[in-house]
């Protein structure tokens, strides 16, 4: 709860892939609850259904901050996996997506204003 607003927080770390099976059970889960945010290494990128799936019910978080995703570093991560997915209207102040030789993938940082 932040300043009497009740955020309904989820992390997870999907397999392989991104099993659309695991991530239709998150989007159970998510229902129709407000101020979602929805973190992790979904091992999904956008050009997959279950990408389109979850856009469906919640914004990307990194589109929210760059609408041609590419950001003003000119960092345009299309290989993306590791997603912050929230529900409309939320306000991203910065998105970046961080890479370091301790990972296989870029990792996200989000930074939201409520």
């Amino acid at each position: 709860q932040v300043a009497g607003k009740v955020h309904n927080i989820f992390v997870t770390h999907l397999g392989n892939d991104g099993p659309i099976v695991q991530q239709e059970a998150i989007l159970e889960e998510v229902g129709d609850l407000e101020n979602v945010i929805a973190i992790g290494d979904f091992n999904f990128r956008p050009d997959t259904e279950q990408y389109q799936l979850t856009v469906e019910r919640l914004e990307d978080a990194w589109l929210s901050k760059w609408p041609q995703g590419i950001d003003d570093q000119g960092l345009n991560p299309t290989d993306r996996i590791d997603h912050v997915f929230i529900s409309p209207g939320t306000i991203i102040e910065d998105a970046r997506y961080l890479t370091t030789p301790e990972s296989d993938h870029p990792a996200l940082m989000v930074e939201i204003t409520w």
